[in-house]
């Protein structure tokens, strides 16, 4: 990342919308029950420029999202106690995380049965072994629609 000449002493370095990638700074709670995954999928959005919490169960989700409120949730369906679809459902009704976007990552339905069926639509839908390149893409998707939803500041 470049940064433009320092300012004189006391005055904060600000950095131009230029100067960041389209997913710097970006909070993003990856939901995957299969640990693996779940390192695998912050590795790749941490060198994206990312912040990532990760977490492996529904309920986790609930309680990381409070403390680390998300833009982007990137979300498995099938999860052990709490499924991804109530998770969704519970984090758009919560008003600080009422605009975080959805990523829906599942390894038994196909795309076509999510977006059918979840009350939340997702951005994206990828189906289990995703490429990497399928994760950036479709975070880079949400953070997009993200964007467009302004949250109060504090």
């Amino acid at each position: 990342m470049t940064v433009g000449p320092a300012n004189p002493p006391g005055e904060p370095d600000e950095l131009a919308e230029d100067d960041l990638s389209p997913l710097d700074l970006v909070r993003v709670l990856v939901v995957e029950d299969d640990p693996r995954l779940r390192q695998l999928a912050r590795l790749l959005l941490e060198e994206a420029g990312c912040r990532v919490a990760t977490v492996g169960d529904g309920r986790e989700a609930l309680a990381s999202a409070s403390a680390f409120p998300p833009d982007i949730v990137v979300l498995d369906i099938s999860l052990p106690g709490i499924g991804g679809q109530e998770v969704a459902r519970t984090l758009q009704w919560d008003p600080a995380t009422a605009g975080a976007r959805f990523v829906v990552v599942t390894g038994t339905a196909n795309r076509r049965d999510v977006l059918s069926r979840w009350e939340v639509l997702p951005d994206a839908v990828l189906e289990k072994p995703y490429d990497p390149p399928d994760l950036i893409e479709a975070v880079l998707t949400a953070a997009r629609h993200a964007r467009r939803v302004q949250r109060p500041s504090g």
